[in-house]
C-alpha cells in the first residue's frame, strides 16, 4: 500500500509539473480537485504526451495514451449532444476501450 501511495504522489506531483494541473487532491472546504473542468483538461490531447511522459515503459504508455484519447472521444461526444446520444454506439464505443485495455494490463 505504501508504494501505491509513492506512486499516487509522484504521479499526482508529475502531472502538476507538466501540466499546472492538481490532480486527485482533499480542497480544504470538502471534496477534491477531480471536477469536470479539469476533466476536460485532462482528457484533452494538448496535454496527453505530457501527462504520459510520467510512463517508463513505451508499450504501456502508448495504451494509456489510446485510453486518454478514447475516454476524451466518449467525454466530447457526451457532453455535446444534449441528451441525444446514440446510447449503442456508446456502449459499442465502451466496449472497444474495455477489448483493448484488458489483453494489455
Amino acid at each position: 500500500m505504501v508504494l501505491v501511495e509513492a506512486a499516487r504522489k509522484e504521479a499526482i506531483n508529475h502531472v502538476r509539473l507538466k501540466t499546472g494541473m492538481l490532480i486527485d487532491t482533499p480542497q480544504s472546504g470538502g471534496g477534491n480537485t477531480n471536477t469536470g473542468v479539469l476533466a476536460e483538461k485532462y482528457f484533452n490531447p494538448d496535454f496527453r504526451q505530457d501527462i504520459c511522459s510520467l510512463i517508463k515503459n513505451e508499450e504501456n504508455k502508448e495504451n494509456f495514451e489510446i485510453l486518454l484519447r478514447d475516454l476524451n472521444v466518449i467525454l466530447t461526444v457526451t457532453q455535446g449532444t444534449h441528451g441525444n446520444v446514440n446510447t449503442n454506439k456508446l456502449k459499442q464505443q465502451g466496449i472497444d476501450i474495455m477489448s483493448h485495455i484488458k489483453p494489455n494490463l
